[in-house]
């Protein structure tokens, strides 16, 4: 398989990443696992989702740069740095693909989603195991 290969099957089946931000109060790291989304047509962008009264929002409003890495599958990841954050204006798509990926997001009320945060997270370069792939 190649890097590409292993790439889109990791992206795709991966049910969350650990999302790296840097907190309010300055330079610290702060991590969180999220579920993501990625379609193959955009291959270096993600989409997530959190509360809009989280402290992710405050996060990536002051600092838009994240880094991340997807949770194992077969004992491979996929590692971003330095991927930058905008947030997503037309969030419907995103809900219904989340929807059709966990089943569990059905649980989200019309009222909670509705003060959803949405963003996209677009990366020029991921690791691939040992491998760099580059967009």
């Amino acid at each position: 398989m190649s890097v590409e290969e292993t790439y889109n099957q990791l992206m795709t089946t991966a049910e969350m990443i650990a999302l790296a931000t840097e907190t309010t109060a300055g330079h610290t790291p702060s991590v969180r696992f999220v579920f993501f989304l990625h379609a193959t047509d955009q291959p270096n962008k993600i989409y997530f989702g959190t509360a809009g009264t989280a402290e992710k929002v405050a996060e990536l409003t002051a600092n838009p740069t994240v880094s991340f890495e997807t949770a194992p599958v077969n004992f491979q990841t996929v590692r971003v740095t330095g991927a930058h954050v905008t947030r997503v204006s037309d969030r419907s798509a995103f809900f219904a693909a989340m929807d059709a990926k966990y089943p569990s997001f059905s649980r989200f009320t019309p009222e909670y989603r509705a003060g959803m945060a949405v963003y996209a997270a677009t990366f020029d370069e991921a690791q691939v195991g040992e491998d760099t792939l580059s967009f």
